[in-house]
């Protein structure tokens, strides 16, 4: 199982220091946030590796929103799937927040670690800020 993202095993110096970090469930659960938030504050045709690398141009969808909600949700499911090869079983669900007026997401997905004998669901939340960018928590 990969757990660490190929960047992060180029810069690592093969030090057992680095071997444990990339072991440490704190220290995956890191990265993958980290992944997350370049992946869903891309847009298309930003990363020379792939044009759809990231989300579609958000403005359209957050100005339609709520009725953009579903494409919003389908986007970032087919980013994470894509793009996140540590997580698998991937689901997106809208959460509804009247208080902050912000669009909110839960991503449920298992990391997809075939040592591991038991998968445990990995949840993190987004949050659409007004900059337009995603902000995501474990």
């Amino acid at each position: 199982m990969l757990r660490q993202r190929l960047l992060e095993r180029v810069l690592e110096d093969g030090t057992a220091a680095g071997r444990v970090r990339a072991a440490d469930p704190d220290a995956v659960l890191t990265s993958i946030i980290e992944s997350l938030r370049r992946i869903l504050n891309s847009g298309w045709g930003d990363a020379s590796i792939d044009g759809h690398y990231g989300l579609p141009d958000l403005r359209g969808l957050v100005r339609n929103m709520p009725q953009s909600a579903d494409g919003m949700k389908e986007a970032i499911k087919e980013a994470v799937e894509r793009f996140e090869p540590r997580l698998k079983r991937v689901r997106v669900r809208r959460i509804d927040d009247p208080d902050s007026h912000r669009v909110h997401f839960e991503i449920v997905a298992e990391l997809n670690d075939e040592d591991d004998a038991e998968t445990r669901p990995l949840k993190f939340n987004t949050r659409l800020e007004r900059t337009g960018r995603l902000e995501i928590s474990a």
